[in-house]
């Protein structure tokens, strides 16, 4: 199953994100605020990121960027009202894959979020092998004797700086 990491202060909107994510069969982990989403970050692994802006605290922007200078490069989404050309420009500019003016058509979202997952996991095939030990680089995956082993962000690193 795959994991989404949802950055969203509004409870009404996040509810219904989490509800129309799991029913497409996704995993999602919900911060209301940018530590949080931080410290889910380095705890745990997740194929794509749903970042608000405006949120208590740390913003979307600089919870991005922290990110990125961790080398943690899963894709990002900003989903935002902001819709200036400034704030379209700091998100791709802090790292962000795609960036998606609220309200939004949330199929249009799913497509979206499919697109990058698909992109992202046909894009990375470094693989290095140890013994018994898979290792892909680039999605921060072990494998031992083929059997997934979970990491957090904080493991998959250490792994990756070992392999």
């Amino acid at each position: 199953m795959l994991k989404i990491l949802l950055l969203e202060d509004d409870l009404t909107l996040a509810e219904t994100l989490i509800e129309l994510l799991k029913d497409e069969g996704y995993e999602l982990k919900w911060a209301r605020d940018g530590e949080s989403a931080l410290e889910l970050s380095f705890n745990m692994s997740f194929d794509l990121m749903l970042l608000d802006v405006n949120v208590p605290g740390i913003d979307g922007f600089a919870t991005l960027k922290s990110l990125r200078d961790a080398a943690i490069s899963c894709p990002a989404i900003f989903i935002s009202s902001l819709d200036d050309i400034s704030s379209l420009a700091k998100g791709f500019e802090v790292g962000a894959n795609d960036y998606v003016k609220k309200p939004f058509d949330f199929d249009e979202l799913l497509i979206r979020i499919q697109a990058l997952i698909r992109k992202n996991y046909n894009s990375h095939t470094d693989i290095i092998k140890l013994n018994e030990f898979s290792f892909y680089i680039n999605k921060g995956e072990l494998y031992k004797d083929k059997v997934y082993i979970s990491l957090t962000g904080y493991e998959q690193r250490l792994v990756k700086l070992f392999f």
